[in-house]
């Protein structure tokens, strides 16, 4: 009987919307009805408001984009999940309405285990965001006092720039992140690194809405507002605070001016990492060609010696082992001394040759171990 108290609105213009929803919530949650953007607006109580709303996109009248953002701009109601309800499954539908301050989207026809865990999952962030909302005030006072003097601004840069050797982005996200949670701020992060891109934080990660909003904000500017969402764009790092608080005693600018400079902070680790990392990398491709060049001289050296002993076998066989070599190879009795004239007739300025290549070959071995000792420095 208790669950009878939580309600849930929908907002639709078509009755069979209304009776199919209401069919699948009804034995969970006290259903309210509304058939048009205007009279959800009117309809709603402050004294019992819906735990959700399961919001029609395209209506006659005010639709559900500007429903949303009235909803979302009014201090009373601005907490209340919103769920889209719609056939459209265009995707920059889908992102308009997240824009708007809806906070998911569901299809139809309807699928009832979906959009219930979609209620309950909206229910359950509303629950935290209330939470979150308490801590972040009584941080925004702290903050502020915190702030007004440049010595305590100091130190908190001080904190987050030399507060942790940051290995990667990982690290450098975890700690904004654990910062971001102890003043009640829910983020989610987005950093540019030398090989492409890494998501962060609440729901954030490589295709998510939370990742599409980010990269629609970075083509609108530095700091760009949108309901009670915020977006903090850097070349390198990019950051957005999903609850932003209430303005209540005029302080909200201070906690604004505050995460411009710890995003600025942030970027400037970003791009140091960013360079180390790509610089790592380099080193890594550079060290993996010197032992590749170091190889491909071993091996060489290895060959060179290889042919030089096979030809001072050949050229130092005696006659003797030369003829019968000749015979052992099925050469006739009668042509095997003037095939050995003729074979010793090669050998004799081979033998020529393979002084002066021996020559060579000195020099070229120390060409080698030159360049061996060259690599192994560089290395």
């Amino acid at each position: 009987m208790s669950d009878k108290k939580n309600s849930i609105m929908i907002v639709d213009d078509q009755e069979d919307n209304h009776i199919i929803l209401r069919d699948l919530l009804e034995d969970a949650f006290e259903v309210q009805s509304a058939y048009s953007g205007e009279a959800c607006l009117k309809q709603l109580d402050p004294n019992h408001l819906p735990i959700t709303i399961l919001l029609d996109l395209t209506m006659p009248g005010i639709n559900g984009f500007d429903v949303c953002e009235r909803l979302k701009s009014n201090s009373t109601t601005e907490d209340i999940p919103i769920i889209f309800v719609t056939a459209e499954t265009r995707g920059e539908e889908q992102l308009k309405a997240y824009e708007k301050g809806g906070d998911d989207f569901i299809s139809k026809p309807f699928n009832h285990d979906e959009l219930l865990v979609k209620i309950f999952r909206c229910i359950t962030y509303s629950k935290k965001l209330q939470e979150l909302k308490k801590q972040a005030r009584n941080s925004l006072a702290q903050l502020n006092q915190g702030l007004e003097t440049t010595d305590q601004l100091h130190e908190l840069v001080e904190f987050i720039k030399f507060g942790n050797d940051f290995e990667n982005h990982e690290s450098l996200g975890f700690k904004v992140l654990k910062y971001m949670e102890e003043h009640g701020l829910m983020a989610c992060l987005q950093f540019t690194t030398h090989d492409g891109s890494l998501n962060m934080g609440n729901g954030c990660k490589d295709g998510s809405i939370e990742a599409k909003l980010i990269n629609a904000a970075k083509e609108k500017g530095k700091i760009v507002s949108d309901s009670r969402r915020v977006f903090y764009n850097e070349p390198h790092f990019s950051m957005l605070i999903k609850n932003m608080p209430d303005d209540l005693d005029g302080k909200l600018q201070g906690l604004k001016d505050h995460l411009e400079l710890l995003s600025s902070v942030v970027e400037s680790i970003a791009k140091g990492l960013n360079y180390h990392l790509a610089l790592d990398q380099f080193h890594y491709r550079e060290d993996k060609f010197i032992l590749g060049i170091m190889e491909e001289l071993s091996n060489l050296k290895i060959k060179l010696d290889k042919t030089d002993r096979a030809m001072i076998r050949m050229v130092n066989t005696p006659a003797k082992q030369l003829k019968t070599m000749l015979l052992s190879k099925g050469v006739e009795s009668s042509q095997v001394d003037s095939q050995l004239s003729l074979l010793l007739d090669i050998i004799a300025p081979l033998k020529k040759a393979l002084m002066i290549q021996s020559k060579n070959k000195a020099e070229i071995l120390a060409i080698i171990d030159e360049l061996k000792a060259f690599s192994a420095n560089s290395h």
